[in-house]
């Protein structure tokens, strides 16, 4: 269901079209090894008496119709009820409307697939029935319907009566987590006492232990914001930018690898990093630096990512997973099975890294520094990615978005960090948020 030209092309045209009858279209292979009355290896998929083999068997009866270009296509699929707070061992049945693009809509609730998160939380039937089991949790069911993908959750509290508590909602993550815990019926341990907080503060921010000085100036402090202060005063120690320059040097490869070229880069890379960290650089303008760096690895450092990566498949992956969070690199080959993006999303990122050029240097003229090159990153002005499954050019599109126009000249690189840290983007915050909050 995710590439419709493919499936009609295999089921309809390949194999001289053996695998549809109009003439006789209960002989048609299509149906006979669906049912399981011609036996195959995958099994029988359809029953006869479903309203699904009976809406096959008209297609192929009335000559195997492909549609017109003017025909509504699927836009969305939505979940009615999008979650519900269920008790063990009960049921919860939900429905699934598709909507067109001429603004109808449609009930695709026994036609779509459904796959749980969770199943010892909770299951799904093929009807969109859900069945809660003996743990508590949230599970969230999958609903997929052609090309659409969208998420049912189920939430089974420990208790619908938990025990009363006050915890202090001092920002909006508070707020958050205290509506989850009273959502899941749970009750936050107590306060943790001063030493214990000293201690696991430190080694949050800073990756290191307080030292016995540190620790008595703390507890000696009576202040009542004393702990709010030393959170202050961490995120603006030297630890704090050398703990997390070297967490995103993990996270953006700024390794040597055993290569000498890659030395001084590194090294660089890794210094600029604690720099932004030291000065407190806004995430978006980081990202920046990173994705769309150009010049010299040692006067530029952020480039490193860049030398660091070869093909525009590498690109895509590494850029998406990164900073969008999202993994996509199923989707270079085939549609996403878990996501909704298709092979065109893919090579239509993949088109803004298509002007990417690499100069090598080297490092100096003599016998001994001969091998060691370092790298310049330029713009191109012109270039392009082919899509695999058409074999054009790729169209420059960011995901969830329409093409672009990119003029000569222009780097692709740039618009695409524009597009990647707008306030509206659905993707780049999260992820950032999600990285911190796994830390």
């Amino acid at each position: 269901g995710f590439e419709p030209e493919i499936d009609f092309m295999t089921l309809v045209k390949e194999g001289r079209g053996r695998r549809t009858m109009p003439t006789s279209p209960d002989t048609s292979l299509l149906l006979t090894k669906g049912a399981g009355t011609i036996a195959h290896g995958g099994g029988r998929k359809l029953d006869p008496a479903s309203d699904e083999y009976k809406l096959v068997r008209r297609w192929i009866a009335s000559g195997m119709p492909y549609g017109k270009p003017t025909d509504p296509t699927l836009k969305s699929i939505s979940v009615h009820p999008e979650r519900r707070v269920m008790s063990r061992q009960s049921r919860q049945q939900f429905a699934v409307l598709a909507h067109y693009s001429d603004g109808s809509q449609e009930d695709i609730t026994r036609r779509a697939q459904y796959e749980s998160n969770d199943v010892e939380i909770a299951t799904v039937d093929t009807g969109a029935l859900v069945r809660s089991h003996g743990m508590s949790g949230e599970a969230a069911i999958m609903v997929r319907f052609q090309d659409q993908v969208s998420t049912f959750r189920a939430v089974v509290p420990v208790t619908r009566q938990p025990k009363p508590f006050t915890f202090s909602e001092n920002t909006l993550v508070d707020k958050h987590t205290t509506s989850k815990w009273k959502e899941l019926g749970l009750t936050p341990s107590d306060l943790a006492g001063d030493l214990v907080f000293l201690r696991r503060v430190h080694l949050d921010i800073t990756g290191t232990l307080p030292t016995p000085e540190q620790v008595k100036a703390f507890m000696a402090d009576t202040g009542a914001d004393k702990r709010s202060r030393l959170v202050d005063s961490l995120v603006d120690s030297p630890e704090y930018s050398y703990y997390f320059a070297a967490k995103w040097a993990d996270i953006l490869r700024v390794k040597r690898g055993g290569d000498a070229g890659r030395t001084a880069g590194t090294f660089a890379f890794h210094s600029w990093l604690r720099d932004a960290m030291s000065r407190d650089m806004p995430y978006d303008q980081m990202a920046r630096a990173v994705i769309a760096g150009t010049g010299d690895e040692t006067m530029h450092p952020p480039v490193l990512w860049t030398k660091s990566l070869t093909g525009v498949e590498q690109f895509v992956d590494d850029t998406a997973q990164v900073f969008l969070g999202l993994r996509m690199t199923c989707a270079q080959c085939h549609h996403h099975p878990y996501e909704k993006w298709s092979q065109d999303d893919y090579w239509g990122l993949a088109a803004f890294f298509g002007r990417i050029g690499k100069k090598e240097i080297n490092q100096g003229s003599d016998e001994s520094n001969a091998a060691v090159k370092r790298v310049v990153v330029f713009n191109q002005k012109t270039g392009s990615v082919t899509n695999k499954r058409t074999q054009q050019v790729a169209a420059f599109k960011p995901l969830d978005g329409k093409p672009m126009d990119v003029a000569p000249g222009t780097d692709p690189r740039s618009l695409l960090a524009d597009w990647m840290t707008a306030k509206e983007n659905p993707f780049f915050a999260r992820a950032v948020a999600n990285r911190y909050w796994a830390h």
